[in-house]
């Protein structure tokens, strides 16, 4: 891999935008007989690029953001459905691998809660605070993270101990990939422009240290993709670029 291991926007709950069918999901933060919250019946998956700014501090890019070598990231990532996630990293056109699930981190399980948000990297050694960010390296590959969530677990694909029968890491040809995922690689629309430099919010952070789900006044993922089928897989693409 060239990354090692080592939007806040606001919108009424009547937006039908992505971000507004996304947040109108999240429950309120006050419960009232006015606050309330819309069941999801789309699958929605959205995600946020952090990187570390000049005071080290956590806050968001676009994903159009150039990193420098030795800049580092992480993904925050929310659903609004229960679900499994999966996490692939592909260089140039080489075989995809898997990067979550990990057996290395909460057994392999790759389950995810609606609207709790989840970090990757997340470090597998509590130890090793340097463990929840990736490194930009100076390599000229073009670099690819590939987002899957499904209502069910995908047989195709390891989690949990089977996770265990791969050592070196499960990887799959792009072929297979699309074939499991049905990925159209259509392009993707952006409903909003993204956030830069916005830090993480306190609220974010309790939630990513308690895993407790995200409110309706906490801010939004920058971009979020939808699909109507909430029996299908939705796939996102999100391509690392470099200075």
């Amino acid at each position: 891999m060239c990354l090692a291991l080592v939007g806040v926007a606001i919108i009424s709950a009547q937006d039908e935008t992505n971000r507004g069918i996304f947040m109108a999901s999240r429950p309120p933060r006050t419960v009232t007989k006015t606050a309330h919250h819309r069941p999801a019946t789309k699958i929605a998956l959205g995600f946020t690029l952090i990187t570390r700014d000049s005071n080290n501090k956590a806050v968001r890019v676009p994903s159009s953001h150039a990193f420098n070598i030795g800049d580092r990231v992480r993904l925050l990532i929310e659903s609004n459905m229960n679900g499994h996630l999966y996490i692939f990293d592909r260089e140039d056109d080489g075989e995809l691998e898997m990067i979550f699930p990990d057996a290395r981190i909460r057994r392999g399980d790759g389950t995810v809660e609606a609207h709790v948000p989840l970090a990757v990297p997340k470090r597998s050694n509590p130890t090793n605070a340097e463990g929840d960010w990736f490194t930009v390296t100076g390599t000229n590959t073009r670099e690819r993270i590939y987002l899957v969530f499904s209502k069910q677990a995908l047989q195709s694909w390891p989690n949990g101990v089977d996770l265990l029968k791969h050592p070196r890491g499960f990887q799959t040809a792009f072929a297979d990939f699309k074939r499991v995922t049905e990925w159209d690689e259509g392009p993707t629309v952006m409903d909003a422009p993204e956030p830069d430099g916005v830090p993480v919010s306190a609220e974010e952070q309790i939630s990513l240290n308690r895993g407790l789900k995200l409110t309706s006044d906490d801010p939004l993922p920058s971009f979020v993709k939808i699909i109507p089928d909430s029996n299908r897989v939705l796939t996102i693409e999100i391509e690392l670029k470099r200075k």
